[in-house]
């Protein structure tokens, strides 16, 4: 009678062990799903957006521009790419507009507004209506990768 007992309490055991299994699968393709269309829906945004968008990281360095901000600047978005915020201080820029970049890196502040000039490659400047938002990781940390 006992190991009938011990029988059916293992193939109970299992039976359990594979329904959560069987439902963190299920659980990990909604996911996948979900971060799918999250993805899709963000890369349409980003991509169709009638203003620029650059993405870079907490050292300036430029990971990713958007089609509006290659068109505002005149270049193609490789020139971009690759290059530090910094390069494009205008000597029209106020102190404050970088004290607040720091602020910003060093998780102080979520985001900051302002008129910034910016040189483009024929010389001329560009004026701009300049936000910066600062992206934070799951545990709310400042984010050092791109998205």
């Amino acid at each position: 009678m006992a190991a009938g007992f011990a029988e059916a309490l293992r193939e109970r055991t299992l039976a359990e062990q594979e329904a959560i299994a069987q439902a963190a699968l299920q659980a990990q393709g909604v996911v996948a799903q979900a971060l799918h269309a999250s993805e899709a829906r963000f890369r349409a945004v980003f991509e169709g957006a009638a203003i620029g968008i650059g993405i870079a990281d907490l050292d300036g360095n430029v990971l990713q521009v958007n089609g509006a901000l290659t068109r505002m600047f005149g270049l193609t978005d490789q020139p971009l790419r690759g290059r530090n915020v910094r390069e494009w201080t205008h000597p029209d820029d106020a102190p404050q507009t970088w004290k607040l970049y720091e602020e910003l890196v060093r998780g102080e502040r979520e985001h900051y507004h302002l008129e910034k000039a910016f040189y483009r490659p024929d010389g001329t400047v560009l004026w701009t209506n300049l936000t910066v938002s600062l992206l934070r990781d799951a545990d709310g940390t400042p984010a050092t990768s791109s998205p």
